[in-house]
């Protein structure tokens, strides 16, 4: 395979992920879900597309300049770095998660982080969150709750109310 193939598959499959990434960002911002969690990859979406498609401009741009070539390389490999990082820390995350059914040593406090309501009733992510803390609570009874959503509940009422969504 020749370099100038494996340049347009690369282009290619940029604009093909990126196009994805900005659909899926445009339908979560469209139902009201707007944080760092889909401004981000629609940023990066729109770099991919835009890539993608100017392409050959941007390669005579290049061409012309060296220092803006060297710029061009290094937010690639900057760009990579972060996402094996990301990668890395996803895997570690999973790990984690993966083997976090042992009890847990006596802790101060439990953070709570929020993830939204829709209609007055948790998002799934939150009621999974509520859930995972009504059984930390239960083995961590003199332990500070600490919320980061716009509401806050007690202890007692975490324990008593199933968050389940069904």
């Amino acid at each position: 395979m020749d370099n100038k193939f494996m340049c347009g598959l690369l282009r290619v499959l940029l604009t093909v992920i990126g196009a994805i990434l900005i659909i899926d960002c445009v339908i979560l911002m469209a139902v009201d879900k707007i944080n760092f969690g889909t401004v981000l990859p629609f940023l990066i979406g729109v770099v991919f597309v835009g890539h993608g498609l100017g392409a050959p401009l941007i390669t005579k741009i290049l061409a012309k300049n060296p220092l803006l070539q060297r710029i061009w390389y290094g937010l690639w490999l900057a760009f990579g770095l972060w996402l094996a990082s990301f990668l890395i820390f996803m895997y570690s995350l999973q790990q984690q998660i993966k083997h976090s059914t042992q009890d847990l040593p006596p802790v101060a406090a439990i953070i709570v982080l929020g993830s939204g309501t829709v209609d007055g009733k948790p998002t799934p992510t939150l009621a999974s969150r509520l859930d995972t803390a009504a059984q930390l609570i239960e083995q961590q009874p003199q332990a500070l709750i600490i919320t980061s959503a716009v509401w806050a509940m007690s202890a007692r009422a975490v324990r008593r109310t199933s968050w389940r969504l069904t």
